[in-house]
């Protein structure tokens, strides 16, 4: 096991972009064949059904870091405008409590993200000894 220094930030857009293009590239290869090989509506496939998932918590991961960044902007401009005399205490505290509920929705997006990748691996029909490569955050 390698010494790494522990990670400070989650991991970013093009790690995740990364992480999934050639997933991206091949699944919707493997999905048409399933479908013209089965004769059933898209709707109805546990594969497709897994990777819309992961498309989903893949943009709300999205949506919550940018989020954060967001809120750590305003933190800044607040703790500014309280140096700067023109707001209180309270507003900073307010700040600091948003950006904490962000970092909190960061991590449970990563956790859906997560599970999500699971239920993907789970149609796939990967084996235990396959699913850490699911769960590699870079």
């Amino acid at each position: 096991m390698q010494n790494e220094e522990p990670r400070t930030q989650a991991p970013s857009r093009q790690s995740w972009e990364q992480h999934w293009s050639s997933l991206a590239q091949v699944l919707p290869a493997v999905l048409h064949v399933e479908l013209s090989a089965w004769q059933v509506p898209p709707t109805q496939l546990p594969l497709q059904h897994a990777w819309l998932e992961v498309q989903a918590a893949t943009s709300q991961v999205e949506l919550a870091r940018t989020n954060a960044s967001t809120l750590r902007d305003t933190l800044s401009l607040t703790r500014q405008r309280f140096s700067a005399g023109i707001t209180d205490s309270l507003d900073v505290v307010r700040a600091q409590e948003a950006l904490a509920t962000a970092d909190l929705d960061i991590i449970n997006a990563i956790f859906a993200h997560n599970l999500a990748k699971l239920a993907l691996a789970r149609a796939l029909g990967v084996s235990s000894d396959g699913l850490q490569r699911f769960l590699v955050v870079r």
